[in-house]
């Protein structure tokens, strides 16, 4: 073999989401049906990594109700494709097997990987063993990134239904939530309350069925001033997991619960003062000059616009299901959810809303529009209601 020819880099073995072996960001197996049982032996191989594996009991993982007269040489055949694969039967024409090697003694068989190789599951057992010496907490942050970026799904979640896959999917799950919650537990007794929520956010895409995750978000998002958010959230999250999981709120969780909603703070954003948009136009007062006089009072900035968001909420059928003061809340949650940081708000009622948008211009209503409509279906799909918004500027400060 020329020089031009050989292994040169890093060869990387991803289990997380899918299952696929890199070099130079391509993959280097063929998809075709007769590589597909020799990979599967593959894949049994790297979550054994390092145990020595008789053909026996690849068999009865792998095809449990096949039952072959000689398993030693059916397994024997197939890890023979599976070398040749390695070796030369590749996209790119290349010999893997000084990297990636599967060694036979005694009717048993052991993979090796050579240091040049990067598996997935090795890296996230290496932060796994940083998190707990690591003090700086933007490493931390830095270390949970980089488990986010790792684990992209379940272990082998390409991979068809099968007792050992399901086994080692439980396993990395319960890693990869551990490590996450030790990490976002650290982050939430420094009191650092925003960066919490924001990776607990992170994670929650991912996957968001871990209680204790949940637990974490929820407390730290009361302890930022987004009680609603937290208590819509809880509702949410709590539905979705007796639903997939057949599992009813902890104690623990039922305890956070509590606590939020007795102990319910004002949201993060200042607001404008509560005044009943009635009673502040008399005189045929127009409103232009009421959020004028807001505005000028409260504000010392020149980089706000104001407009106005009316709320017209109309009941699908007349089922009691909730009172203004309800609405008013999941109204005003909308909005929680759907500015900006240095955005502000006030809900008059269940019906109308005043917002001061921190350098925003006309085009930027139709995102505002989109995001408090799907804010308002997405936490509240289950009520009989139709939500129709008008927004629009009515006072700029320059």
């Amino acid at each position: 073999m020329d020089d031009a020819e050989k292994v040169e880099g890093l060869i990387k073995i991803r289990t997380f989401g899918y299952f696929d072996v890199l070099y130079k960001n391509k993959s280097i197996f063929f998809t075709q049906s007769s590589s597909v049982k020799p990979l599967e032996i593959f894949k049994f191989f790297i979550a054994n990594k390092d145990k020595e594996l008789t053909a026996d009991a690849i068999a009865e993982n792998l095809w449990p109700e096949n039952e072959y007269n000689n398993e030693k040489t059916v397994i024997r055949t197939y890890i023979h494709r599976l070398r040749k694969l390695i070796a030369s039967e590749n996209k790119f024409n290349l010999d893997f097997s000084e990297h990636i090697q599967i060694n036979a003694s005694k009717g048993r068989y052991i993979l090796n990987l050579a240091g040049d190789v990067e598996l997935d599951l090795d890296r996230m057992v290496e932060l796994n063993g940083r998190v707990s010496t690591e003090q700086d907490m933007d490493r931390l942050e830095e270390i949970f990134r980089e488990l986010l970026q790792i684990y992209n799904g379940s272990f082998m979640g390409d991979t068809q239904y099968a007792q050992w896959v399901v086994m080692y999917r439980n396993y990395y799950q319960r890693v990869f939530c551990n490590l996450a919650n030790t990490i976002l537990s650290r982050f939430l007794t420094e009191r650092l309350y925003d960066k919490t929520v924001e990776m607990a956010e992170d994670f929650l895409k991912i996957y968001d069925l871990d209680e204790n995750i949940n637990i974490i978000f929820l407390k730290a998002l009361a302890a930022s001033d987004r009680s609603s958010v937290a208590l819509q959230h809880y509702s949410y999250i709590t539905s979705k997991i007796y639903n997939e999981l057949s599992i009813a709120p902890s104690e623990k969780m039922l305890a956070v619960y509590n606590l939020i909603k007795t102990d319910k703070k004002h949201p993060q954003r200042e607001s404008l003062p509560e005044t009943d948009p009635i009673a502040a136009l008399p005189g045929g007062q127009k409103l232009e000059e009421l959020l004028d006089t807001l505005v000028k009072k409260h504000l010392n900035t020149t980089r706000y616009s104001v407009g106005y968001i009316r709320l017209e909420v109309n009941p699908v059928q007349d089922d009691g299901q909730l009172d203004g003061e309800h609405l008013r809340e999941i109204l005003k949650a909308s909005l929680e959810q759907s500015l900006r940081k240095n955005d502000m708000y006030t809900v008059f009622n269940e019906f109308f809303a005043v917002v001061v948008l921190y350098d925003a211009r006309e085009e930027h209503y139709s995102t505002i529009y989109n995001r408090i409509y799907q804010s308002f279906y997405k936490n509240y799909a289950g009520i009989h209601y139709n939500l129709k918004i008008e927004i629009a500027g009515v006072v700029n400060i320059k």
